[in-house]
Protein backbone atom coordinates (compact mmCIF):
# COMPACT_ATOMS: atom_id res chain seq x y z
CA UNK A 1 0.00 0.00 0.00
CA UNK A 2 2.43 2.64 0.34
CA UNK A 3 3.61 2.17 -3.39
CA UNK A 4 -0.08 3.33 -3.96
CA UNK A 5 0.13 6.08 -1.46
CA UNK A 6 3.04 7.36 -3.23
CA UNK A 7 1.94 7.27 -6.64
CA UNK A 8 -1.80 9.06 -5.28
CA UNK A 9 0.78 11.78 -4.00
CA UNK A 10 2.59 12.00 -6.76
CA UNK A 11 0.03 11.95 -9.38
CA UNK A 12 -1.74 14.55 -7.16
CA UNK A 13 0.86 17.36 -6.90
CA UNK A 14 1.54 16.76 -10.83
CA UNK A 15 -1.95 17.53 -11.56
CA UNK A 16 -1.83 20.64 -9.51
CA UNK A 17 1.46 22.02 -10.69
CA UNK A 18 0.27 20.92 -14.99
CA UNK A 19 -3.11 22.76 -13.89
CA UNK A 20 -0.84 25.51 -12.49
CA UNK A 21 1.24 25.87 -15.83
CA UNK A 22 -2.03 25.40 -17.91
CA UNK A 23 -3.06 29.00 -16.48
CA UNK A 24 0.01 30.45 -17.52
CA UNK A 25 -0.66 28.71 -20.97
CA UNK A 26 -4.54 30.66 -21.20
CA UNK A 27 -3.29 33.81 -20.75
CA UNK A 28 0.28 33.85 -22.19
CA UNK A 29 -1.94 32.99 -25.54
CA UNK A 30 -4.78 35.28 -25.05
CA UNK A 31 -1.79 38.22 -24.86
CA UNK A 32 0.07 36.21 -27.79
CA UNK A 33 3.09 35.18 -26.70
CA UNK A 34 4.71 32.46 -28.46
CA UNK A 35 4.27 29.17 -26.72
CA UNK A 36 6.85 26.51 -27.94
CA UNK A 37 5.42 23.90 -25.98
CA UNK A 38 3.03 22.91 -23.16
CA UNK A 39 4.34 19.68 -21.16
CA UNK A 40 2.30 17.12 -18.76
CA UNK A 41 5.51 15.28 -17.39
CA UNK A 42 9.23 15.42 -18.18
CA UNK A 43 11.32 13.19 -20.21
CA UNK A 44 11.01 11.63 -23.41
CA UNK A 45 7.57 12.06 -24.64
CA UNK A 46 4.53 9.41 -25.22
CA UNK A 47 2.34 11.78 -27.01
CA UNK A 48 2.74 14.76 -28.76
CA UNK A 49 0.51 17.00 -31.03
CA UNK A 50 0.20 20.41 -32.80
CA UNK A 51 -3.16 21.96 -32.86
CA UNK A 52 -3.70 23.85 -36.83
CA UNK A 53 -5.38 27.24 -36.94
CA UNK A 54 -6.46 28.86 -40.27
CA UNK A 55 -6.75 32.44 -41.78
CA UNK A 56 -9.42 34.23 -42.49
CA UNK A 57 -9.41 33.74 -45.67
CA UNK A 58 -8.47 29.87 -45.49
CA UNK A 59 -11.91 29.64 -43.68
CA UNK A 60 -14.02 31.32 -46.14
CA UNK A 61 -12.32 29.23 -48.82
CA UNK A 62 -13.23 26.06 -46.80
CA UNK A 63 -16.86 27.03 -47.43
CA UNK A 64 -16.37 26.93 -50.90
CA UNK A 65 -13.71 24.36 -52.04
CA UNK A 66 -12.19 21.01 -50.20
CA UNK A 67 -9.97 22.33 -47.16
CA UNK A 68 -6.57 23.02 -47.84
CA UNK A 69 -5.92 21.98 -44.17
CA UNK A 70 -3.04 24.51 -44.53
CA UNK A 71 -1.93 25.73 -40.91
CA UNK A 72 -2.06 29.67 -40.49
CA UNK A 73 1.05 29.63 -38.47
CA UNK A 74 3.96 27.20 -38.22
CA UNK A 75 6.17 25.87 -35.33
CA UNK A 76 10.15 26.96 -35.92
CA UNK A 77 10.74 24.11 -36.93
CA UNK A 78 8.30 24.71 -39.89
CA UNK A 79 5.75 21.98 -39.12
CA UNK A 80 2.18 23.23 -38.65
CA UNK A 81 0.37 24.47 -35.87
CA UNK A 82 2.38 26.46 -33.10
CA UNK A 83 2.79 25.27 -29.74
CA UNK A 84 3.11 21.53 -29.11
CA UNK A 85 1.02 19.45 -26.47
CA UNK A 86 3.16 16.43 -25.20
CA UNK A 87 2.79 14.08 -22.34
CA UNK A 88 5.86 12.59 -21.23
CA UNK A 89 6.82 9.47 -19.36
CA UNK A 90 7.73 10.80 -15.96
CA UNK A 91 4.80 12.41 -14.30
CA UNK A 92 6.86 15.04 -12.13
CA UNK A 93 5.01 18.27 -12.92
CA UNK A 94 4.66 19.78 -16.33
CA UNK A 95 5.63 23.17 -17.93
CA UNK A 96 5.09 25.95 -20.62
CA UNK A 97 7.93 26.92 -22.34
CA UNK A 98 7.43 30.48 -23.43
CA UNK A 99 9.60 32.29 -26.01
CA UNK A 100 11.88 34.75 -24.30
CA UNK A 101 11.06 33.48 -20.39
CA UNK A 102 14.54 32.53 -20.28
CA UNK A 103 16.68 33.19 -23.51
CA UNK A 104 18.77 35.74 -24.69
CA UNK A 105 16.94 38.20 -27.86
CA UNK A 106 20.06 37.36 -29.89
CA UNK A 107 19.96 33.48 -30.37
CA UNK A 108 18.20 31.30 -31.93
CA UNK A 109 15.42 30.31 -32.20
CA UNK A 110 14.67 33.60 -30.93
CA UNK A 111 15.39 35.22 -33.70
CA UNK A 112 12.34 33.63 -35.79
CA UNK A 113 9.88 34.52 -33.27
CA UNK A 114 8.28 38.60 -33.92
CA UNK A 115 10.09 40.71 -30.28
CA UNK A 116 5.78 41.55 -29.71
CA UNK A 117 4.99 38.29 -29.56
CA UNK A 118 7.80 36.96 -26.49
CA UNK A 119 7.24 37.60 -23.25
CA UNK A 120 9.82 40.28 -22.40
CA UNK A 121 8.05 41.85 -25.74
CA UNK A 122 4.87 42.33 -24.33
CA UNK A 123 3.44 45.22 -21.85
CA UNK A 124 4.32 44.95 -18.17
CA UNK A 125 0.50 44.45 -17.41
CA UNK A 126 0.73 41.60 -19.68
CA UNK A 127 3.73 39.97 -18.25
CA UNK A 128 1.69 40.36 -14.77
CA UNK A 129 -0.92 38.91 -16.00
CA UNK A 130 0.42 35.60 -17.62
CA UNK A 131 2.85 35.05 -14.07
CA UNK A 132 -0.43 35.38 -11.55
CA UNK A 133 -2.32 33.36 -13.96
CA UNK A 134 -1.31 30.30 -12.79
CA UNK A 135 -1.24 31.21 -8.97
CA UNK A 136 -5.19 32.18 -9.89
CA UNK A 137 -5.32 28.62 -11.31
CA UNK A 138 -4.48 27.15 -7.90
CA UNK A 139 -6.98 29.06 -6.20
CA UNK A 140 -9.52 28.46 -8.46
CA UNK A 141 -9.04 24.74 -8.14
CA UNK A 142 -8.84 24.83 -4.61
CA UNK A 143 -12.25 26.16 -4.34
CA UNK A 144 -13.72 23.87 -6.63
CA UNK A 145 -12.10 21.39 -4.86
CA UNK A 146 -13.62 22.80 -1.80
CA UNK A 147 -17.29 23.39 -3.21
CA UNK A 148 -17.14 19.33 -4.15
CA UNK A 149 -15.59 18.12 -1.14
CA UNK A 150 -18.81 19.80 0.92
CA UNK A 151 -21.51 19.63 -1.63
CA UNK A 152 -21.34 16.29 -3.14
CA UNK A 153 -21.08 14.40 0.47
CA UNK A 154 -22.89 13.84 3.31
CA UNK A 155 -21.09 16.00 6.43
CA UNK A 156 -21.75 15.63 9.76
CA UNK A 157 -23.55 17.53 12.17
CA UNK A 158 -22.37 17.12 15.83
CA UNK A 159 -24.53 17.96 18.62
CA UNK A 160 -22.51 18.27 21.72
CA UNK A 161 -25.55 19.80 23.55
CA UNK A 162 -27.04 16.03 24.22
CA UNK A 163 -25.30 12.66 25.78
CA UNK A 164 -26.07 10.74 23.22
CA UNK A 165 -22.84 9.01 21.44
CA UNK A 166 -21.56 7.84 18.13
CA UNK A 167 -19.55 4.32 18.22
CA UNK A 168 -17.29 3.16 15.73
CA UNK A 169 -18.51 0.07 14.78
CA UNK A 170 -15.21 -1.67 14.76
CA UNK A 171 -13.96 -4.96 16.22
CA UNK A 172 -11.02 -3.24 17.51
CA UNK A 173 -13.16 -0.51 19.27
CA UNK A 174 -13.37 -1.93 23.09
CA UNK A 175 -16.25 0.41 23.40
CA UNK A 176 -18.17 -1.61 20.52
CA UNK A 177 -17.06 -5.06 21.97
CA UNK A 178 -18.65 -3.61 25.14
CA UNK A 179 -21.82 -3.47 23.80
CA UNK A 180 -22.39 0.49 23.19
CA UNK A 181 -23.90 1.56 20.26
CA UNK A 182 -24.64 5.07 18.37
CA UNK A 183 -27.18 6.65 19.78
CA UNK A 184 -26.41 4.93 23.67
CA UNK A 185 -26.65 7.76 26.08
CA UNK A 186 -23.52 8.32 28.62
CA UNK A 187 -25.14 9.29 31.98
CA UNK A 188 -22.44 8.63 34.18
CA UNK A 189 -18.54 8.10 33.29
CA UNK A 190 -14.76 8.48 34.78
CA UNK A 191 -11.99 6.61 34.65
CA UNK A 192 -9.57 4.73 36.65
CA UNK A 193 -5.28 4.71 35.97
CA UNK A 194 -3.16 1.99 37.75
CA UNK A 195 0.70 2.03 37.07
CA UNK A 196 1.10 4.70 35.80
CA UNK A 197 4.90 6.44 36.31
CA UNK A 198 5.49 10.23 36.22
CA UNK A 199 8.42 11.71 34.45
CA UNK A 200 10.81 10.47 36.84
CA UNK A 201 9.91 6.81 37.02
CA UNK A 202 7.79 6.88 40.00
CA UNK A 203 4.90 4.71 40.10
CA UNK A 204 1.77 6.46 40.74
CA UNK A 205 -0.97 5.49 42.74
CA UNK A 206 -4.41 5.14 41.29
CA UNK A 207 -5.70 8.00 39.33
CA UNK A 208 -8.97 8.89 39.08
CA UNK A 209 -9.99 11.08 36.02
CA UNK A 210 -12.69 13.45 36.22
CA UNK A 211 -12.22 13.69 39.81
CA UNK A 212 -11.85 16.44 42.53
CA UNK A 213 -9.92 17.06 45.17
CA UNK A 214 -9.62 13.80 46.85
CA UNK A 215 -9.62 12.11 43.87
CA UNK A 216 -13.09 9.93 44.74
CA UNK A 217 -14.43 8.14 41.70
CA UNK A 218 -17.69 10.27 40.61
CA UNK A 219 -20.04 8.10 39.59
CA UNK A 220 -22.60 11.25 39.93
CA UNK A 221 -20.11 13.57 37.90
CA UNK A 222 -22.64 12.45 34.50
CA UNK A 223 -25.50 12.80 35.92
CA UNK A 224 -26.40 14.65 32.91
CA UNK A 225 -29.81 14.31 31.01
CA UNK A 226 -31.08 16.39 28.69
CA UNK A 227 -32.18 19.98 29.71
CA UNK A 228 -30.68 19.12 33.78
CA UNK A 229 -27.60 20.87 34.86
CA UNK A 230 -24.25 19.19 35.93
CA UNK A 231 -23.56 18.49 39.65
CA UNK A 232 -22.64 21.84 41.18
CA UNK A 233 -19.64 19.67 43.00
CA UNK A 234 -18.05 19.43 39.70
CA UNK A 235 -18.73 23.11 38.53
CA UNK A 236 -15.56 23.65 37.29
CA UNK A 237 -15.36 21.03 34.52
CA UNK A 238 -16.21 21.47 30.75
CA UNK A 239 -19.03 21.80 29.53
CA UNK A 240 -18.53 19.20 26.81
CA UNK A 241 -18.77 16.92 29.90
CA UNK A 242 -18.71 13.50 28.12
CA UNK A 243 -15.86 13.94 25.50
CA UNK A 244 -13.65 15.64 28.51
CA UNK A 245 -14.51 12.57 30.81
CA UNK A 246 -13.17 10.43 28.75
CA UNK A 247 -10.59 11.82 27.21
CA UNK A 248 -6.78 10.34 27.66
CA UNK A 249 -4.98 12.00 30.24
CA UNK A 250 -1.75 10.25 29.27
CA UNK A 251 -2.08 11.44 25.51
CA UNK A 252 -3.33 15.00 26.32
CA UNK A 253 -1.40 16.38 28.90
CA UNK A 254 -3.39 18.54 31.46
CA UNK A 255 -3.14 20.05 34.98
CA UNK A 256 -4.62 16.87 37.15
CA UNK A 257 -3.71 18.90 40.89
CA UNK A 258 -4.20 21.89 39.92
CA UNK A 259 -0.90 23.51 40.00
CA UNK A 260 -1.15 25.23 36.54
CA UNK A 261 1.36 23.23 35.18
CA UNK A 262 0.47 20.47 33.26
CA UNK A 263 1.06 16.95 34.04
CA UNK A 264 2.86 14.09 32.02
CA UNK A 265 2.50 10.11 32.35
CA UNK A 266 4.23 7.40 31.31
CA UNK A 267 2.70 3.97 30.58
CA UNK A 268 4.36 0.65 31.21
CA UNK A 269 3.21 -2.98 30.32
CA UNK A 270 1.71 -3.20 33.92
CA UNK A 271 -0.23 -0.08 33.62
CA UNK A 272 -4.58 -0.27 33.63
CA UNK A 273 -6.64 2.43 32.49
CA UNK A 274 -10.47 1.24 33.24
CA UNK A 275 -13.74 3.02 31.88
CA UNK A 276 -16.64 2.91 34.70
CA UNK A 277 -19.69 4.15 32.15
CA UNK A 278 -23.50 4.27 32.67
CA UNK A 279 -25.33 3.30 29.66
CA UNK A 280 -29.02 4.46 29.04
CA UNK A 281 -30.26 2.92 25.66
CA UNK A 282 -33.44 3.45 23.76
CA UNK A 283 -35.50 1.82 25.74
CA UNK A 284 -34.74 4.20 28.98
CA UNK A 285 -32.86 1.04 30.97
CA UNK A 286 -29.28 2.03 32.39
CA UNK A 287 -26.69 -0.40 32.43
CA UNK A 288 -23.48 -0.32 34.58
CA UNK A 289 -20.34 -1.21 32.53
CA UNK A 290 -16.70 -1.41 32.89
CA UNK A 291 -14.23 -1.35 30.01
CA UNK A 292 -10.49 -2.30 30.89
CA UNK A 293 -8.18 -1.26 27.92
CA UNK A 294 -5.43 -3.11 26.96
CA UNK A 295 -1.79 -1.57 26.60
CA UNK A 296 -0.16 -1.78 23.19
CA UNK A 297 3.65 -1.46 22.54
CA UNK A 298 5.47 0.17 19.71
CA UNK A 299 9.31 0.49 19.67
CA UNK A 300 9.59 -0.04 23.42
CA UNK A 301 7.03 2.47 23.98
CA UNK A 302 3.41 1.54 25.29
CA UNK A 303 0.36 3.11 25.05
CA UNK A 304 -3.34 2.41 26.28
CA UNK A 305 -5.55 1.18 22.87
CA UNK A 306 -7.88 4.20 21.58
CA UNK A 307 -11.48 4.14 21.81
CA UNK A 308 -13.91 5.18 18.91
CA UNK A 309 -16.74 7.32 20.95
CA UNK A 310 -17.31 11.28 19.71
CA UNK A 311 -20.15 13.02 20.22
CA UNK A 312 -23.21 12.47 18.05
CA UNK A 313 -24.19 13.27 15.09
CA UNK A 314 -26.15 13.22 12.24
CA UNK A 315 -25.19 13.26 8.24
CA UNK A 316 -26.82 14.91 5.56
CA UNK A 317 -26.33 16.94 1.92
CA UNK A 318 -25.36 20.50 2.21
CA UNK A 319 -27.32 22.65 -0.09
CA UNK A 320 -25.78 24.85 -2.87
CA UNK A 321 -26.12 28.10 -0.58
CA UNK A 322 -24.67 26.38 2.47
CA UNK A 323 -21.89 24.37 -0.05
CA UNK A 324 -20.98 28.28 -0.91
CA UNK A 325 -21.24 29.31 2.62
CA UNK A 326 -18.66 26.52 3.99
CA UNK A 327 -16.71 26.79 0.62
CA UNK A 328 -15.90 30.50 1.66
CA UNK A 329 -15.43 30.32 5.10
CA UNK A 330 -12.57 27.13 4.82
CA UNK A 331 -11.34 29.16 1.88
CA UNK A 332 -10.87 32.75 3.75
CA UNK A 333 -9.75 30.48 7.00
CA UNK A 334 -7.07 28.66 5.12
CA UNK A 335 -5.71 30.99 2.98
CA UNK A 336 -5.57 33.74 6.05
CA UNK A 337 -4.10 30.61 7.80
CA UNK A 338 -1.10 29.96 5.66
CA UNK A 339 0.25 33.44 5.34
CA UNK A 340 -0.27 33.51 9.43
CA UNK A 341 2.14 30.28 9.16
CA UNK A 342 4.50 31.75 6.66
CA UNK A 343 4.55 34.55 8.94
CA UNK A 344 5.86 32.90 12.06
CA UNK A 345 8.05 30.57 10.09
CA UNK A 346 11.18 31.40 12.03
CA UNK A 347 9.61 31.19 15.19
CA UNK A 348 9.78 27.74 17.39
CA UNK A 349 6.19 27.60 17.29
CA UNK A 350 5.35 28.31 14.12
CA UNK A 351 8.46 26.16 12.48
CA UNK A 352 6.59 23.27 14.22
CA UNK A 353 3.86 23.70 12.12
CA UNK A 354 5.19 23.71 8.48
CA UNK A 355 6.17 20.55 6.77
CA UNK A 356 7.58 19.27 3.66
CA UNK A 357 6.83 16.68 1.16
CA UNK A 358 7.11 14.28 3.85
CA UNK A 359 4.35 15.66 5.82
CA UNK A 360 2.27 16.29 2.66
CA UNK A 361 2.95 12.26 2.20
CA UNK A 362 1.47 11.42 5.71
CA UNK A 363 -1.71 13.51 5.82
CA UNK A 364 -1.84 12.37 1.65
CA UNK A 365 -2.15 8.74 3.19
CA UNK A 366 -4.61 9.41 6.27
CA UNK A 367 -6.87 10.95 3.70
CA UNK A 368 -6.99 7.97 1.48
CA UNK A 369 -7.11 5.95 4.24
CA UNK A 370 -10.01 7.64 6.10
CA UNK A 371 -12.51 6.39 2.98
CA UNK A 372 -14.17 10.52 3.04
CA UNK A 373 -14.37 12.11 -0.16
CA UNK A 374 -15.03 15.44 1.59
CA UNK A 375 -11.39 14.58 3.61
CA UNK A 376 -9.48 13.64 0.55
CA UNK A 377 -11.07 16.90 -1.68
CA UNK A 378 -10.47 19.23 1.17
CA UNK A 379 -6.66 17.55 1.73
CA UNK A 380 -5.91 18.49 -2.42
CA UNK A 381 -7.83 21.88 -2.02
CA UNK A 382 -5.79 22.54 0.78
CA UNK A 383 -2.24 21.72 -1.30
CA UNK A 384 -3.54 24.04 -3.95
CA UNK A 385 -4.09 26.97 -2.05
CA UNK A 386 -0.51 26.22 -0.66
CA UNK A 387 0.86 25.93 -3.88
CA UNK A 388 -1.01 29.36 -5.12
CA UNK A 389 -0.02 31.28 -1.70
CA UNK A 390 3.73 30.17 -1.98
CA UNK A 391 4.28 30.80 -5.96
CA UNK A 392 2.93 34.63 -4.83
CA UNK A 393 6.55 34.70 -2.42
CA UNK A 394 8.63 37.40 -4.32
CA UNK A 395 11.40 35.15 -4.06
CA UNK A 396 12.81 34.02 -7.29
CA UNK A 397 12.36 32.08 -9.15
CA UNK A 398 8.56 32.21 -8.23
CA UNK A 399 5.85 34.31 -9.91
CA UNK A 400 5.81 36.49 -7.00
CA UNK A 401 9.46 37.47 -7.81
CA UNK A 402 8.71 37.57 -11.83
CA UNK A 403 5.50 40.09 -11.01
CA UNK A 404 7.67 42.05 -8.52
CA UNK A 405 10.41 42.52 -11.48
CA UNK A 406 7.64 43.82 -13.92
CA UNK A 407 6.52 46.38 -11.30
CA UNK A 408 9.82 47.63 -10.68
CA UNK A 409 10.58 47.78 -14.75
CA UNK A 410 7.18 49.79 -14.63
CA UNK A 411 8.04 51.68 -11.68
CA UNK A 412 11.57 52.62 -12.65
CA UNK A 413 10.97 52.65 -16.49
CA UNK A 414 14.54 50.75 -16.57
CA UNK A 415 15.07 46.84 -18.19
CA UNK A 416 16.63 44.60 -15.25
CA UNK A 417 19.40 42.87 -17.33
CA UNK A 418 19.08 38.84 -17.70
CA UNK A 419 21.98 38.77 -16.01
CA UNK A 420 21.11 40.07 -12.73
CA UNK A 421 17.58 38.44 -13.33
CA UNK A 422 19.48 35.01 -13.72
CA UNK A 423 21.94 35.55 -11.02
CA UNK A 424 19.00 36.20 -8.29
CA UNK A 425 17.30 33.46 -10.09
CA UNK A 426 19.96 30.83 -9.03
CA UNK A 427 20.19 32.13 -5.68
CA UNK A 428 16.48 31.40 -5.27
CA UNK A 429 16.70 28.58 -6.34
CA UNK A 430 19.50 27.26 -3.66
CA UNK A 431 17.44 28.53 -0.96
CA UNK A 432 14.35 27.19 -1.80
CA UNK A 433 16.24 23.55 -2.30
CA UNK A 434 17.88 24.02 1.06
CA UNK A 435 14.55 24.49 2.57
CA UNK A 436 12.86 21.58 0.94
CA UNK A 437 16.11 19.45 2.60
CA UNK A 438 15.62 21.19 5.63
CA UNK A 439 11.73 20.50 5.98
CA UNK A 440 12.26 16.55 4.87
CA UNK A 441 15.13 16.30 7.72
CA UNK A 442 12.50 18.52 10.17
CA UNK A 443 9.73 15.80 9.04
CA UNK A 444 11.95 12.62 10.01
CA UNK A 445 13.12 13.59 13.25
CA UNK A 446 9.73 14.85 14.66
CA UNK A 447 6.82 12.28 12.77
CA UNK A 448 4.28 13.80 14.89
CA UNK A 449 3.30 17.02 13.42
Amino acid sequence: MIVVYIIILILGLSVLVCLHELGHLIVAKACKVYCYEYSIGFGPAIVKHRFRHFTKAERARRKKETPLFKALVKGIDGTPGETQYSIRWIPMGGYVAMAGEDEEPDVLPMKRIPAERTLPGVNHFKQICIMLAGIAMNFLVAYVLFFIAYGAFPQRFYDYTTNQVSIAESAENPLYEAGLRTGDRIVGLYQVYENLQDENGNVLGPITFPAVEDQVPLTSYLRYRDGVENPTSVEDIAPDCINYAAMNIVANDIDLDGDGATDSFVVTSDSKRTLHLTVQDADGAETEKSVTLKTTESGGEYAFETIGMDAYYESRMLTPMESFQVTNSQFSRMFVGIYTALGELFTPGGWQNVGGIVSIYRVSTQAVQSGSGTEFLSLWAYISLNLGCFNLIPLPPLDGWNVLLALGETVSRKKISNKVKSVASTIGMVLLMALAILLIVKDIMVPAF
